[in-house]
């Protein structure tokens, strides 16, 4: 043992504060996906009682629920979980940042056309010209007649295939 014999124990308010943030970790755990709950390794226990949040619908009962998974979380090392949902946590702000770019793309192809689709053919010369411009019709003409948007999820579609296609390219992602 190399702690310090006079040291003095945490207060109880400290290991309060510890106990929910626990808890609160045993919490965002709860939210994600199973997959992603599968790939932490946990105990088998608090895996379990992390599944079974989803099962129970009460309110009350989800509240003890979830102290329990707390209670549980007070055994599991919470740094190695803490980097793993930061990991996936910047995962998420890129896979959202990359759509926001789509969008901003489908949104400047429809308000510029010819110079627009000219810039991101510059950029990516290995899209399909003559199918955006059939795209980019398609959206004026259902926007002028009151279609719903087939056309402009369609050309969303065709722009996010054309990114994922270049996330093994960096330098060729859309920007």
């Amino acid at each position: 043992m190399d702690e310090d014999p006079l040291a003095e124990p945490p207060s109880k308010s400290a290991r309060k504060r510890e106990s929910e943030a626990q808890q609160q970790l045993g919490v965002t755990l709860c939210q994600l996906s199973t997959e992603e709950i599968l790939s932490f390794s946990l105990p088998a226990p608090v895996e379990q009682a992390i599944l079974d949040d989803r099962r129970i619908t009460s309110r009350s009962a989800k509240k003890r629920h979830r102290q329990f998974i707390g209670k549980l979380m007070r055994e599991v090392d919470p740094e190695p979980l803490k980097e793993r949902l930061e990991q996936i946590e910047r995962q998420s702000q890129l896979a959202n940042g990359r759509l926001h770019t789509i969008e901003r793309w489908r949104d400047h192809l429809l308000a510029e056309g010819d110079p627009a689709l000219a810039q991101l053919l510059q950029q990516q010369p290995q899209l399909d010209a003559q199918q955006l411009r059939q795209l980019i019709r398609n959206c004026h003409a259902e926007s002028k007649s009151g279609k719903p948007p087939k056309a402009f999820r369609q050309l969303f579609r065709y722009l996010n295939q054309a990114a994922l296609a270049n996330l093994n390219r960096p330098e060729k992602t859309l920007s």
